[in-house]
């Protein structure tokens, strides 16, 4: 089988039509700050700041930035540890959890209501597939 023939078709497929409302969606919920909201949410209420970096993928600086907004808006707090300020943690807010919360609700129907278009047989497919791609993506 030639699989970059292949990757070109799908390459076209994805890039010959203007972005789809789906993906549009989809970065609008999960912008840098609701992007780090999820990531503590998804690990306990809190993190170090480089864990947050390493998982964004952006830099320390960004992250700051980021962070501040957060703590301006009260959706999360920063907890200093006295005797290493390196040590600086994240925590998620109540309000921070409740942004979440409604953020999820409101992708999780919006996907339903995609998946539901596609038929029972198609949408599990779709999932099944989409997990597939993401386990060979990360290994790589």
């Amino acid at each position: 089988m030639d699989y970059y023939s292949l990757a070109e078709e799908l390459f076209d497929a994805r890039n010959s039509r203007p972005r789809i409302r789906l993906d549009r969606t989809i970065s609008h919920l999960l912008n840098g700050e609701v992007a780090i909201l999820y990531f503590l949410d998804k690990h306990g209420g809190k993190a170090y700041p480089k864990d947050l970096s390493d998982e964004l993928v952006v830099s320390t600086a960004r992250v700051s930035v980021l962070l501040n907004t957060l703590e301006k808006d009260g959706l999360i707090r920063r907890v200093h540890n006295n005797t290493d300020s390196r040590l600086t943690t994240v925590q998620l807010n109540d309000s921070g959890r409740e942004l979440i919360d409604s953020r999820r609700q409101q992708l999780l129907s919006y996907m339903s209501d995609i998946l539901s278009k596609l038929g029972e047989e198609d949408a599990k497919e779709y999932v099944r597939l989409s997990k597939k791609i993401n386990s060979a993506a990360n290994e790589l």
